[in-house]
């Protein structure tokens, strides 16, 4: 303790001495870890972090081709790395795999239509079954949420849970809002809950509003086939489902995903022994495609278009970030080795009254982790700057619709990572003369190199080359990049673009029918 007190004295003495420098190396490691942490805290919202429930580890997601079926007209999606599977499929998958899941719920995304007092609110909603809110373990604030006996019936009931966010932006906490009539896609639909606080979807930039059974699928968005009435929303042919699972304590996903692919072989073979028949290419595909288990934990995992649009370009700028980074610890290395060549005389003393060579090292370590942290709090408010500018700066608006990009506590353990791994590096590299002066050969070599040179300009010039190398493969990457960009904003469209705006309308969803619609 008394050799750490010591060195903070000199490291203060050091700083008082001057202050300038010590100001220019936390204002250039701080831009840079803050350039980091900004483009970190982007990609955490938009793949890495986890849901906001219990156990996100245990979630999977259970992607399927559709099962073989008669010759017919078949309606399926997929989002990202999983499948949509129907809802005959996931209610086999449910209710024959009981001792791999704790529960097996479905979902399927919508927008919809909300008529207010001021007009109609387009918003997201999400029709969900009974499982899907136990896998998750959601909560309600007040009333109930969808319930098995919701999933019951086929075709209802006509009710609906809110969102909290939902519930307080628009109708500002009102808790007399239960048994309340509301019209979605002009259907009347009666509030029966309001989530708990703190849910926001299982994907990015879509959070949900609204909750409701999955029996109101045919009222709210018919799938129709022109004219035709089209498909009912329990159709075997109708694959636009996203299953979501939660598996049993002590079962893991690579031991649940051969039992899950062996239970859809059986499912397949039972439906081709039942009439249905394969040509050649669905012969080779089904040779090839099959059941599977992608881990559904984390608000990345579903593959939304946001994440799928944003994660490779953002996961590119943190490289670039980083190399900048680089180039600053270097440069900031480079003031360090310059200012410790100045007090070689101080090194020489120290080595002749017997200084080892860790009690020349110490203090430059204290030091260099001393300044990283603070250039790490310097980041922190860099990046919760650059982190809200930042999606406006990108254009990414849409995509982050509903994400908080205010840096929190995985931003802040990121940070601080960053900041010590780089005051290790600063020191790594500022203390290589130490240590060749820490010998009495080495002490000879500093005073004098051949040629009349001090050596010690070597490990400098050394550095200098390194840093003009990489800040001009940087300055080429970035050329290249704002090239890139430059050519996307600037594509001719085939039209006057200028003050022209995209405009969609559904007037069905509120009511417009017939001759009305006509009009």
């Amino acid at each position: 303790m008394s050799q750490l007190s010591s060195d903070l004295r000199q490291i203060l003495r050091n700083v008082a001495k001057n202050p300038a420098l010590t100001f220019l190396v936390i204002l250039t490691l701080g831009l840079g870890i803050g350039a980091n942490s900004a483009i970190f805290s982007l990609i955490d919202r938009v793949a890495l972090r986890p849901l906001p429930v219990a156990n996100p580890e245990q979630l999977v997601h259970i992607g399927a081709p559709p099962l073989p079926q008669p010759p017919g007209p078949m309606i399926s999606v997929g989002g990202g790395n999983i499948s949509g599977i129907s809802y005959p499929l996931y209610r086999a998958f449910r209710d024959g795999l009981q001792d791999l899941f704790v529960a097996v719920g479905v979902h399927r995304p919508a927008r919809l239509t909300v008529a207010t007092g001021a007009g109609a609110l387009e918003l997201f909603g999400e029709f969900v079954s009974a499982d899907f809110v136990r896998a998750l373990g959601l909560r309600t604030l007040l009333g109930r949420g969808i319930t098995p006996d919701d999933d019951a019936q086929r075709d209802g009931p006509a009710v609906v849970v809110l969102n909290h966010a939902f519930w307080t932006q628009h109708y500002g906490a009102d808790r007399t809002v239960l048994g309340r009539t509301i019209r979605v896609n002009n259907v009347p639909v009666t509030v029966v809950g309001v989530l708990a606080p703190g849910y926001s979807g299982t994907g990015v930039g879509r959070r949900p509003d609204l909750f409701l059974p999955m029996g109101m699928v045919n009222q709210l968005v018919p799938m129709r086939m022109g004219s035709a009435p089209g498909f009912a929303w329990d159709s075997p042919a109708l694959s636009i489902y996203f299953a979501l699972a939660r598996l049993r304590p002590g079962v893991s996903r690579e031991a649940a995903e051969p039992r899950v692919q062996a239970y859809y072989r059986r499912l397949f073979d039972e439906a081709v022994a039942g009439g249905a028949r394969l040509n050649q290419a669905d012969i080779e595909y089904f040779a090839t495609h099959s059941a599977t288990l992608v881990p559904g934990g984390t608000v990345g995992s579903e593959g939304s278009s946001a994440t799928r649009n944003l994660e490779v370009p953002l996961r590119l700028l943190l490289a670039m970030a980083a190399f900048v980074l680089v180039i600053a610890a270097g440069n900031v290395a480079n003031l360090l080795a310059a200012r410790g060549a100045l007090r070689a005389n101080e090194a020489a003393i120290r080595v002749v009254l017997g200084a080892s060579r860790w009690q020349m090292l110490r203090p430059r370590l204290v030091e260099s982790v001393l300044l990283a942290c603070g250039s790490g709090a310097m980041g922190l408010l860099f990046s919760a700057w650059a982190g809200s500018l930042a999606p406006t700066m990108l254009d990414l608006g849409a995509d982050l619709s509903g994400v908080d990009t205010v840096p929190d506590r995985r931003v802040v353990v990121f940070t601080l990572g960053v900041s010590l791994a780089t005051g290790l590096l600063v020191w790594l590299a500022s203390a290589f003369g130490v240590a060749r002066r820490s010998s009495a050969a080495g002490l000879l070599a500093t005073r004098m190199g051949p040629g009349g040179r001090p050596a010690a300009l070597g490990v400098r010039r050394g550095l200098v080359v390194a840093q003009v190398a990489l800040s001009f493969a940087l300055l080429c990457t970035s050329a290249l990049l704002g090239r890139s960009l430059l050519n996307v904003l600037t594509v001719d469209p085939g039209f006057q673009a200028d003050r022209v705006v995209a405009l969609t309308l559904n007037p069905r969803s509120v009511g417009y029918e017939g001759d009305r619609l006509q009009r």
